[in-house]
């Protein structure tokens, strides 16, 4: 007679917003869980409103449960994919904390900061085990809360260009201009400011940086725009689709990504995917994902980013192996890789 499966409740809170980055590797990493761990564990998936139809093959092997538990829950292990989760483990259930970031560190005024890691620390204090996505990430909690270091192990996030998506090019954006790239969420953590006075070092490329830039920081890079005179060659298209992002990754000159505050960063590992140069801020943890194959700005001011951009394209022009180390690179960071080292943690705390 077949052994019982251990039962794993992952809450996936963060897919009530799809199209975050929390809310992909929630989704995706539920996925392939459902794929690659069904035949040893029984999984149930909690969360709020991520469309069931992403689990229908496996109805039989994980079941999704929205907002509310089931009376009488019970659970082996329960894995909350964020570190401030809505909903907590039932009683004398082994509870699996994964951490993405201490950006408040760095985002936020002394007395927010000082909220956030007063809640941050009850969760980390509660949980038998936590995983961070980031070796820079570790060190950050380790920093804050050095006495949770022996639960403390880092498993870095899968990430990988949807292979199903049809790449088209941008709406109303001319295919044959060079551009540079960036996508994020506007906020000043990004540094899409200096992108924009960069372009003056750049009369022939145009620049296209994706994501809701309906904030207020939003409004301060197009201020920026219209100061330089650029609004013909700075593109804000907001959210754009995957194949729209697949396109500019694959096609642009270079993929910027200035950001001083990061607990991973997906566009980076994105972009070498396809072989396009990045060029990095040295912040927090993004030398760790662009290794030495990235290009870094050693200032952050406009002329001197201006300056690594050309002899980055010039070096990478020059390397007839530059694309394959980006796409070797890469290939550490896929979710094959990922779902095994979390599969390989739920046997040591299970089996």
């Amino acid at each position: 007679m077949a052994s019982k499966r251990p039962i794993i409740w992952i809450d996936t809170y963060r897919t009530k917003v799809p199209n975050s980055g929390l809310g992909q590797f929630s989704m995706r990493f539920a996925e392939y869980a459902v794929e690659k761990g069904s035949d040893e564990f029984q999984f149930e998936i909690f969360g709020w409103g991520a469309p069931e139809h992403l689990f229908a093959d496996n109805a039989k092997k994980a079941k999704w449960h929205h907002r509310y538990l089931r009376s009488g829950s019970t659970a082996d292990l329960w894995h909350s994919l964020y570190q401030l989760p809505s909903h907590k483990p039932p009683r004398n259930t082994k509870w699996l904390l994964t951490v993405h970031d201490l950006n408040f560190l760095y985002e936020k005024s002394p007395a927010k900061a000082a909220k956030y890691q007063k809640r941050l620390g009850a969760e980390v204090k509660k949980a038998d085990y936590i995983t961070c996505i980031s070796e820079f990430t570790k060190g950050d909690l380790l920093k804050v809360f050095p006495q949770v270091g022996r639960k403390v192990s880092v498993i870095h996030n899968g990430v990988e260009l949807q292979s199903n998506v049809v790449s088209q090019p941008l709406k109303g954006f001319n295919p044959e201009i060079p551009f540079f790239f960036s996508i994020g969420i506007f906020n000043p953590k990004k540094n899409f400011h200096l992108l924009v006075e960069v372009m003056l070092s750049f009369p022939d490329y145009h620049l296209v940086l994706a994501g809701d830039s309906s904030t207020s920081y939003g409004a301060e890079v197009k201020a920026e725009i219209e100061k330089y005179g650029l609004s013909r060659r700075v593109h804000l298209p907001g959210k754009i689709s995957e194949g729209e992002k697949d396109w500019c990754y694959r096609n642009a000159s270079a993929v910027l990504f200035p950001s001083f505050a990061e607990g991973f960063g997906m566009p980076p590992i994105e972009a070498m995917s396809v072989g396009t140069p990045v060029f990095l801020s040295r912040a927090t943890s993004l030398p760790e994902i662009g290794g030495e194959v990235a290009y870094y700005f050693e200032k952050m001011t406009a002329s001197s980013m201006a300056h690594k951009i050309k002899s980055g394209l010039d070096a990478f022009s020059k390397d007839a192996n530059a694309a394959e180390k980006l796409k070797d690179r890469a290939s550490k960071f896929t979710w094959d890789e990922a779902m095994k080292n979390y599969l390989d943690l739920y046997r040591e705390i299970l089996l």
